[in-house]
């Protein structure tokens, strides 16, 4: 699913993509719309944008008339760039100049909404920072005695951080994916939330073009370029990649490499 990296691709697409008002405007899917009325939303994409922003994984488009327009990937929605007012699953699509922009989402998880600045507050006013801004001593206090994974995939406490980047992560930094919160310094914290922003660094780094019309994710057929997320060989012993469940998510580790914190 979409995690801070790739919803950060996506807030830059929309920036190079989304540079005048659209022009025409196609509300496929009524049930995208989770707040506010289908006229608003058409209002509002029918405006020339004033700022597109992102605080981990949530993505918003602010206006200087009227409210903001909020996106909500979910699963598996993404927004697409091509020359055609059609497009397979998409559930909003906007003419921008001789573009078509699309909120494509297979699975339909995702959402829009037509935020007040009242409702973006209270939003956002349950986000934790991004890991570029987390502190350190903070984010060990708000852990606690949890397993890091529950912690660090609860957006209160920090921001963006999904299922795959806690496995890439974790295997970098040779902790096993069942330690606490806790049984980590001060110092490890910093090290663990800085494996964090050079990982989704390296994702936008990777994966951002303004030329590309869309992102394929790993779990809509696109090329895993993960190094242990769904592997099966671990590339710095070469050993066998290990899989247990925690929280109901798919977990990836290496035996032999993160064996600090392991029960």
């Amino acid at each position: 699913m979409p995690e801070l990296g790739e919803v950060e691709i996506a807030r830059k697409h929309l920036q190079s993509w989304w540079t005048d008002a659209a022009s025409t405007f196609h509300l496929i899917d009524a049930k995208v719309l989770k707040s506010g009325e289908p006229a608003d939303l058409e209002r509002q994409i029918s405006q020339t944008p004033r700022a597109f922003k992102r605080r981990g994984k949530q993505l918003w488009v602010e206006f200087a008339d009227g409210p903001h327009l909020a996106f909500h990937f979910r699963m598996t929605g993404q927004i697409v760039r091509t020359t055609s007012p059609e497009e397979r699953f998409s559930r909003i699509a906007w003419q921008v100049g001789d573009s078509w922009l699309h909120f494509v989402d297979p699975r339909r998880f995702g959402y829009v909404e037509v935020w007040t600045d009242s409702e973006r507050d209270a939003a956002l006013a349950k986000l934790g920072p991004d890991p570029h801004a987390a502190d350190p001593k903070l984010m060990r206090e708000k852990a606690g005695a949890r397993q890091l994974k529950a912690a660090l995939l609860d957006q209160s406490v920090i921001a963006g951080v999904g299922n795959i980047a806690f496995i890439e992560v974790m295997w970098r930094l040779g902790l096993h994916p069942e330690i606490k919160g806790s049984q980590l310094s001060k110092a490890e914290w910093s090290r663990l939330i800085q494996a964090f922003v050079d990982f989704f660094d390296e994702v936008v780094e990777r994966d951002f073009s303004p030329e590309q019309g869309r992102i394929d994710y790993v779990n809509t057929g696109g090329t895993n370029p993960f190094e242990i997320y769904q592997q099966d060989q671990c590339p710095k012993c070469s050993g066998g990649i290990e899989r247990l469940v925690q929280g109901g998510r798919s977990t990836y580790f290496c035996p032999r490499c993160q064996r600090s914190g392991r029960r």
